[in-house]
């Protein structure tokens, strides 16, 4: 379909894919564009190149992005998601690694001095848990910990 400049937005969304309606209604959500106008920093890691602001810019409004290549080397079919998502050289570590640093560097910034990132656990010695999920590994280890979180000289561990 093509859109002539007199349509509204509301035009756009009863006239649109409904794939295209739900990226319509996530990019015109309160505070949706402020990356697009937000200063970059090469302090914060908010730099794009070329081909990352492009690909963003694809991402948003639910295109398909050009080049992608069609095989991961994982041997999966190559998408948007399966780039998030696969274990073998996605970006599901990278995403959460960052979000974990961004919170032990904001936690410091804070005032808390004992932030630790990925500290070793104590090994269990017989503790039974109500959720399988939980790493019963001796080599466990929590995301972050930090001294003050919740009450004074107490340790928290977050994950």
């Amino acid at each position: 379909m093509i859109w002539r400049r007199s349509d509204t937005k509301k035009d756009m969304k009863i006239f649109a894919p409904p794939e295209m309606r739900r990226h319509l209604g996530v990019a015109s959500g309160k505070g949706a564009s402020n990356w697009v106008t937000a200063m970059p920093s090469f302090d914060h890691d908010t730099v794009l190149h070329k081909g990352e602001f492009t690909d963003a810019i694809y991402t948003r409004y639910g295109w398909e992005i050009p080049d992608l290549p069609l095989t991961c080397p994982c041997g999966a079919s190559f998408s948007v998601q399966h780039a998030l998502d696969c274990m073998l050289g996605g970006f599901r570590t990278i995403q959460h690694n960052e979000v974990r640093d961004v919170l032990a560097q904001a936690m410091r910034e804070a005032g808390h001095k004992a932030v630790e990132v990925e500290p070793q656990l104590q090994n269990l010695t017989g503790e039974v848990f109500e959720y399988k999920s939980a790493n019963k590994q001796d080599d466990a280890r929590s995301d972050i910990k930090v001294c003050g979180f919740w009450t004074s000289m107490r340790q928290a561990f977050l994950m």
